[in-house]
């Protein structure tokens, strides 16, 4: 059975889509069978980052088919687009480009979408959008609620900067409230760290705080790279593809490793 990989992060947590790509990316290098879904209800955009076209809905025609007794892994596999890396490749289901395309995403044939994936490939990563709600019924929030409770990683994103971090600290306590008793293996990744906004020993200030107002032991970080980010989107490759040399490629290394 494989593992399912929730990667959230409250308002204002940038890089959750190039995370979720490219942590795809690189377990696909090891060898690992895996599928990335594009589960921002809010107007997913892995399709443009990637250079595909965003007005077809993988996710919205999985969800349509699972709601049919004849539903397979194989369905997945034929709706999925094959997204090749160096060294191997990876499946890719495309999300809605517009939020009102929200009430097609079904959330019964959803979760069984997902419960088909985990049989057909070792990783399901899932690029979740920032909402975060325990009290609605059918809210996207909820849904990410019942995805990260679901799953055997989440990876909470926070910004590098005071704002970031003060908003990462804030959403920590509902974070928990999604495992229902189970065993959740939570990584906290920093992104777009720079000295010049959080001091001149950023690994350290920004772990010590982290640590103080969490339960967190260890924190994980991605350096702010503009000139490697610009040059991925202006491609469309992962970080296996361009800049395998960087520092950015190194730390997305260390986190895949972690939840291999």
């Amino acid at each position: 059975m494989g593992k399912t990989i929730a990667i959230w992060g409250p308002a204002g947590s940038p890089g959750r889509t190039t995370l979720s790509i490219n942590i795809a990316a690189t377990l696909a290098s090891y060898g690992k069978k895996v599928i990335l879904i594009d589960l921002d209800t809010f107007g997913g955009v892995v399709s443009i980052y990637l250079g595909l076209d965003d007005q077809k809905s993988g996710l919205a025609a999985i969800c349509y088919r699972a709601d049919s007794r004849s539903f397979t892994p194989e369905d997945l596999l034929n709706i999925a687009i094959k997204v090749p890396i160096r060294g191997g490749l990876f499946y890719f289901l495309s999300g809605i480009a517009h939020h009102s395309r929200w009430p097609e995403i079904n959330q019964p044939s959803l979760l069984r979408v997902i419960g088909s994936a985990k049989t057909a490939f070792d990783y399901v990563v899932m690029d979740l959008s920032f909402a975060l709600d325990s009290v609605g019924q059918d809210t996207r929030g909820r849904l990410n609620y019942t995805l990260m409770g679901s799953g055997d990683f989440l990876v909470m994103v926070g910004r590098g900067d005071p704002i970031g971090i003060c908003r990462f600290i804030r959403a920590w306590p509902e974070v928990p409230k999604a495992q229902n008793g189970r065993s959740l293996s939570i990584i906290p990744v920093i992104n777009m760290v720079r000295h010049t906004a959080v001091g001149s020993r950023p690994t350290k200030q920004l772990r010590e705080v982290i640590c103080e107002y969490t339960s967190f032991q260890q924190v994980w970080q991605i350096d702010f790279d503009q000139q490697v980010c610009d040059a991925l989107l202006l491609r469309g490759k992962t970080i296996v593809d361009c800049m395998q040399s960087s520092s950015v490629a190194m730390q997305i290394a260390s986190i895949a490793r972690v939840l291999q």
